[in-house]
């Protein structure tokens, strides 16, 4: 357990998977955070070390480097192979806690297991809850970030509640600037479904573009339900389907089909976690796969690896946002103690766009 929230210095981690993430926060946070609490040479915050050895019989270590009476923050982001750095995200949590780390901030870009925060079949597990009573109640870390969820009621999991933040308004800030300009009578925002329509509303409103959604059937827990009917008009519109992550960008295909028998003229989509991810194709595949479709240009976030591993930023059809920022300043401000409700508003984007 985690024994006091007084703190000499700043150390900042990077889970398993999440170094690229981390490593564009920490150049942000550098200049966020007072220079006395930075303890490297020269006041240059760094990523702090955390070594792995695997055993021969298979079981992990982790050692950290010096923490004792220091502030970690953790950022820990869903990457591939889940099961694997889970562990050893577990071990270095071990590590830190032995070595007297004085408060943890634990940073999730992208939630891993959020997709498994149902029981909606017989005699199946759930993950999340289990993962917040884990880091709540086993490791005892009480302040935890989460950049927005699949579900919000995900960060009542944790005890308190997770603090969160959302990179939504980056997403519209940069769609206004770039594509959308003057001209949003012509666009029409079309949600995956009721929910998603109901949840990014306001980002519509924010727009002032028009509203639509996709009314779907999906058997069991499938991830790849059969759009039926559209709610709402895109005949004659350019059309920007929004959610909060792809997948494995079948259901984004599905829909721009659909859209486009109705009628839409010009496709786009923005997501704010790029998963990408599918059972039997490769990440290659997968980005071949949305560059030959209808959709002209696909808008996402850094919140996952998988962009930036494979150098698409800039080319073809995919877009790259960095949310790094986005998260160094919710992190300087958790730091200081002060409000994260700043963040949440759409006129303070100023604050941690880039572009």
């Amino acid at each position: 357990m985690i024994r006091t929230s007084y703190f000499t210095a700043i150390k900042l981690f990077a889970a398993p998977g999440s170094e690229e993430i981390t490593q564009n926060v920490c150049n942000y946070l550098q200049n966020r955070i007072p220079r006395y609490f930075i303890p490297y040479e020269g006041g240059k915050l760094r990523l702090a070390k955390t070594e792995y050895e695997i055993f021969s019989n298979g079981n992990p270590q982790a050692q950290v480097e010096e923490v004792r009476d220091m502030l970690a923050v953790i950022i820990c982001t869903q990457a591939q192979p889940v099961a694997h750095n889970y562990m050893l995200f577990h071990a270095m949590l071990h590590a830190l806690i032995d070595a007297d780390v004085a408060d943890i901030i634990l940073v999730h870009p992208y939630m891993w297991f959020s997709r498994s925060d149902r029981k909606n079949q017989p005699r199946i597990s759930t993950f999340a809850d289990l993962y917040g009573d884990m880091i709540s109640n086993f490791f005892g870390i009480h302040r935890v970030l989460i950049m927005d969820p699949h579900d919000s009621h995900l960060k009542h999991y944790f005890k308190p509640a997770a603090n969160e933040i959302t990179a939504v308004y980056l997403l519209a800030d940069y769609l206004k600037k770039n594509f959308l300009g003057k001209n949003s009578n012509e666009w029409t925002m079309v949600f995956a479904d009721a929910g998603a329509a109901n949840k990014y509303e306001k980002i519509a409103n924010l727009l002032r573009a028009g509203q639509a959604y996709i009314v779907k059937d999906r058997e069991d827990n499938s991830e790849n339900p059969t759009p039926k009917k559209i709610i709402g008009e895109v005949k004659n519109k350019n059309c920007l389907l929004f959610d909060d992550e792809i997948l494995t960008g079948s259901t984004a295909i599905k829909d721009a089909k659909v859209l486009i028998e109705a009628g839409a003229k010009t496709l786009f989509m923005a997501a704010v976690h790029p998963i990408l991810e599918h059972k039997q194709l490769s990440h290659r595949d997968l980005i071949e796969r949305l560059e030959q479709s209808p959709i002209k240009k696909f808008i996402t976030t850094d919140s996952v690896p998988v962009g930036h591993k494979l150098n698409i930023n800039g080319q073809g059809k995919i877009i790259i946002l960095s949310a790094a920022k986005l998260l160094s300043e919710a992190i300087a401000r958790m730091v200081e103690g002060r409000s994260l409700t700043e963040l949440l508003r759409p006129d303070n984007v100023k604050l941690y766009s880039t572009f």
